[in-house]
């Protein structure tokens, strides 16, 4: 018997295949991009801002920049972009969805919106808002894009608060975790017009000097 454990030890310490290792990738830190003012400084009339005190309406509005500024640069490979945006939502914009990249229009400021009202469950928020046409250029020339149709839409966000796992792997990066992050989009199509009345069309200060205009990626 005890011959019979030895060799099993033996056997175990005998030279073989190695196991593979498993190597943790290493965390990609971006560098914070140098997001400039818009003009208009505020998103909306002061007749319509009772909620934008609210943190997912913060965090709406910052997302939305965010996003704005990620298609405008043809780059989501910047510090805001990482803390902000949840990669599983299914945003369609550069880095998430290659669709985002053949868009014949890049945005030069984020989407006009009104918040309607917020509504809160088990933690989930949903902001529901009315929303217009956001301020676009042509990518291979840089000229003004006015859409023809200029009705507005309800879209609804949904927000919820930032995960344990979440908050870590931006500690990781060096990044402090928002309190909110948008996990969905849902627009109403077909309904009447809602209306978006007081939201204010803004726009990157010194957009031209940052535009790749005629240089965009189309996957």
């Amino acid at each position: 018997m005890l011959v019979l454990g030895g060799a099993v030890v033996l056997a175990g310490c005998a030279p073989g295949k190695p196991h593979p290792v498993r190597v943790e990738p290493t965390p990609v830190v971006h560098p914070h991009a140098p997001i400039p003012d818009l003009v208009p400084a505020e998103a909306v009339t002061p007749e319509v801002s009772e909620h934008e005190g609210h943190p997912a309406v913060r965090e709406f509005r910052t997302t939305e920049v965010v996003l704005a500024w990620a298609d405008l640069v043809d780059s989501g490979e910047f510090a805001q972009f990482t803390q902000h945006i949840d990669p599983s939502s299914g945003l369609v914009t550069i880095g998430l969805d290659p669709r985002g990249a053949r868009h014949p229009t890049v945005p030069i400021g984020p989407t006009p919106a009104v918040v309607l009202s917020v509504t809160e469950d088990a933690g989930v928020v949903t902001v529901h808002t009315c929303q217009g046409w956001r301020p676009q250029v042509m990518k291979v020339d840089g000229s003004r894009y006015v859409p023809s149709d200029d009705d507005a839409m309800l879209v609804d966000i949904t927000l919820s608060p930032v995960s344990e796992l979440e908050v870590a792997e931006l500690a990781a990066l060096g990044l402090e975790a928002p309190e909110y992050r948008v996990r969905d989009w849902r627009a109403f199509l077909g309904l009447p017009d809602c209306g978006a009345e007081g939201a204010v069309v803004q726009e990157f200060v010194g957009w031209r000097d940052v535009a790749p205009i005629g240089e965009y990626r189309q996957w």
